[in-house]
């Protein structure tokens, strides 16, 4: 099904708004559905849309005509919009848009009421495969990792600025001793005023943790009613079904390479650089041999899909790996999650 990129995207921009006829919704259904690049595409609309809507809430505002308008401001009118590539090796058109944000809130900023019972949030996802760079509302720089949601306010009341976290995320947050920074996610509380430090928090995860970068975070740990406080070097390790943590120094950035594209294991077991792997690609891959699971690996990839890394993999382990269950697009045009079993030759 063949559409220009201005008709998709005026699609798009009226399926958001509820504008949509069923026939041109089924029409956008299908050509969701066709391929990875167009799911991609219609999810970064869809963060475009999280993003832009709420600063353009008069209900006499074009939907269609305000998108269109930030679009000519940056000069994508006539271009199509940055492409969500599927593998790692594709990473240059991820989604790195802080001059729109910029854009954003300095219009919000002019519409504010200042009614901080009324504020708005945003949610933004970065779909498996990819990772996502913005500008929050105070300035702080936010990366997201691949399959996380952020979700973040379009406006900071004061006395803190609260963001929440489903996934990994790494953070370089404006110095405000007087507004405390504060990431929530299912399990911690990460507090910060000036500092830079990565959070992984996926909810379907048992293990949680903050690697420190710069200055100093105090952590809470929601189960334990524990808090600690993190120095630069340092990593909090927290499995969320043992009630267990572990805090360790670390080379700090093995764990915050992702945001440039690479994966870093260090003599890990086999079992976790696995499950770190499944986290970036959207799979299920299990370790059946618990011997083997202990086995210790090293590698860097970057630029792999993730055929190529279990490939990688095998040559230098005594594995192979089966194929459970395949990816396949689901009638909602959502990629379905591959199961993979590991066992020993």
């Amino acid at each position: 099904m063949e559409f220009s990129d201005k008709n998709i995207d005026l699609l798009i921009t009226r399926f958001l708004s509820g504008n949509l006829n069923p026939v041109e919704k089924q029409k956008l259904e299908n050509w969701i559905s066709e391929n990875r690049d167009n799911y991609s595409h219609f999810q970064k609309m869809k963060n475009l849309w999280e993003v832009t809507h709420p600063s353009f809430e008069l209900r006499s505002a074009s939907t269609a005509k305000a998108l269109d308008r930030v679009k000519q401001k940056l000069g994508l009118r006539e271009k199509p919009i940055i492409r969500i590539y599927r593998s790692w090796s594709k990473i240059a058109a991820v989604l790195l848009l802080p001059v729109l944000f910029g854009l954003i809130y300095m219009i919000a900023d002019k519409l504010s009421l200042q009614d901080y019972s009324k504020i708005s949030y945003q949610q933004v996802t970065a779909p498996y495969g990819t990772r996502i760079q913005m500008n929050l509302p105070d300035g702080s720089i936010v990366w997201l990792n691949s399959g996380g949601e952020l979700k973040y306010p379009t406006e900071f009341k004061p006395g803190e600025r609260s963001v929440y976290l489903n996934g990994e995320a790494f953070f370089e947050v404006c110095s405000d001793k007087k507004n405390p920074f504060i990431v929530h996610t299912e399990d911690m509380e990460v507090k910060a005023t000036g500092t830079a430090f990565n959070v992984e928090g996926y909810s379907n995860d048992t293990i949680n943790a903050v690697t420190m970068v710069n200055g100093i975070v105090e952590v809470a740990l929601d189960r334990r009613k524990e808090k600690l406080n993190l120095k630069p070097g340092q990593r909090i390790n927290y499995n969320t079904k043992r009630q267990h943590y572990l805090v360790e120094e670390v080379d700090t950035y093995k764990w915050c390479a992702w945001k440039d594209g690479k994966l870093i294991f260090r003599d890990e077991p086999l079992a976790d650089v696995f499950r770190k792997i499944g986290q970036v690609y959207n799979a299920d891959i299990v370790v059946m041999d618990k011997e083997l699971a202990k086995h210790m690996y090293r590698a860097t990839f970057q630029g792999e899909t993730l055929d190529e890394i279990l490939r990688l993999i095998k040559l230098t382990v005594p594995m192979k790996y089966i194929e459970k269950t395949t990816e396949d697009i689901m009638p909602n045009g959502v990629y379905s999650k591959r199961y993979i079993e590991v066992v020993r030759l």
